[in-house]
């Protein structure tokens, strides 16, 4: 009973100011209230960029040698085609079942787990013998490569609103960091030792050290929420759940948030990463045959692409603090999508056509952040594992589709193409232009718009 009262208590002190009636309003809306976070240790934050930087660079290295590795196995595009939807698939899976094992078991076991798989996913590339092992290490990564989306996690956690879009931006940023290098070091380093399969042994160690520093030097508390409430070992085997009653609760968590009313900011999320991913399996391909450019070239406008993201990435604090507030930029943004995707694959020249991919780096790191901002505050606190885990699952849905429609749509005409990336764009933007409520910034401006309301 006195225990029961302390937590009642300690919950009072953390829970956002405008009392019942105010959490009912916002609740209606498909809001929902979010606790007072007391926000991420700068040296916690430099950690997970850090991560973030260490995991894309890591993975980028094999992009692309992977095509390389499949084709002397006698295996041609198909295969290679084929082979990327399957890892898009074993995402889809992993995105909801990550999310439940850091809202269950915490971040610092999220990050070993995901740490320590990723590097022991690269094993089967390295012994090689048939296609199947580079199948069975694309799934495996699929599964377990997670480190970017743990970090997330952890910074919409313990980050409050207004901190929150900043934040995962410069995440993002350091992220793009690592795909700017990637792909050169991973090129370089098989030309050196004579075969694209012993590069994989760099990734391998890398993600394992990553795990080892993790598990010894960083501190990561259990759930960095100021909700987390202390409880004796009684009401812990209380709460002791079997295997099919935790699976049973990753379903209904996500039933749940798919009626907090997510659900606008998921299919917008779901618009914008087949856009993107559309124009960028086609990249390569599409300057090679439209500009007549050498592989070589085509790197070099790859890697100029990652420190457009890395730039406006480590703007998107100022802007946000300029407009005050994450959700104004998602609009106008969208409209900046839908008129570039129109007109990129129409450009003359290449210079013109690498001028376009500028306003859609800038308008795709505005949403990356900002929509992730929007959906970790559209659901409640503790189950905000899993809604990430689903945003991801969204996100790989997308990648699974995107490749093989961008491909169809090519070989007909860059007219089709450019037609089929602007509507999918226009589809979110009329997705956040019908949505029955404007998304708040901040606590301050949800208090404002319920005395408004009483007012009337």
């Amino acid at each position: 009973m006195e225990s029961s009262k302390k937590r009642t208590q300690k919950q009072k002190d953390v829970t956002v100011s405008g009392g019942n009636a105010n959490a009912e309003n916002r609740k209606g809306r498909g809001e929902v209230s979010q606790p007072h976070l007391p926000g991420l240790h700068p040296s916690l934050a430099t950690i997970m960029f850090l991560l973030g930087f260490v995991d894309i660079f890591s993975a980028s290295m094999m992009v692309p040698l992977f095509p390389s590795i499949v084709k002397s196995f006698g295996k041609g595009v198909a295969a290679i085609g084929f082979i990327a939807s399957l890892q898009g698939i074993a995402k889809l899976i992993a995105g909801p079942l990550f999310g439940w094992i850091t809202d269950k078991f915490g971040f610092k076991v999220a990050l070993l787990l995901t740490l320590g798989m990723a590097g022991i996913s690269y094993i089967p590339t390295i012994q090689a013998t048939s296609v199947i092992f580079i199948v069975l290490t694309k799934l495996m990564l699929g599964l377990f490569r997670q480190t970017t989306f743990v970090c997330e996690t952890m910074i919409s956690s313990t980050t409050p609103h207004k901190d929150r879009a900043s934040l995962l931006g410069k995440l993002h940023g350091s992220s793009s960091a690592g795909f700017i290098f990637g792909p050169i070091v991973g090129g370089q380093l098989a030309k050196y030792l004579g075969s694209s399969q012993l590069v994989a042994y760099i990734p391998l160690i890398m993600f394992v050290v990553s795990a080892i520093l993790v598990y010894f030097y960083l501190d990561v508390p259990h759930d960095c929420s100021a909700l987390e409430v202390q409880e004796d070992e009684q009401e812990k085997k209380k709460k002791a759940k079997t295997w099919s009653e935790s699976i049973n609760e990753i379903i209904a968590s996500s039933s749940e948030i798919l009626q907090s009313g997510v659900l606008n900011f998921l299919l917008i999320q779901l618009t914008i990463t087949m856009s993107m991913m559309m124009l960028r399996n086609v990249f390569p391909s599409f300057m090679m045959e439209m500009y007549d450019l050498d592989s070589q070239h085509v790197s070099f406008a790859l890697s100029a692409q990652g420190v457009l993201g890395v730039i406006f990435s480590l703007f998107l604090g100022k802007l946000v603090k300029l407009v005050k507030g994450s959700s104004t930029l998602i609009l106008p943004a969208l409209c900046i999508e839908v008129i570039t995707y129109y007109f990129i694959f129409r450009m003359p020249s290449v210079e013109l056509f690498l001028f376009a991919t500028v306003p859609l780096k800038f308008s795709g790191s505005i949403l990356r952040a900002c929509i992730a901002t929007a959906i970790s505050t559209c659901a409640p606190h503790e189950h905000l594992g899993v809604l990430l885990g689903v945003t991801h699952s969204v996100i790989a849905v997308g990648r699974t589709i995107a490749p093989s429609l961008a491909g169809q749509l090519l070989e007909m005409s860059a007219h089709h193409l450019a037609v089929g990336c602007a509507i999918i764009a226009f589809c979110g933007l009329l997705v956040f232009a019908t949505m029955p409520f404007t998304f708040p910034t901040t606590p301050q401006n949800k208090e404002k718009q319920h005395q408004q309301k009483k007012m009337e």
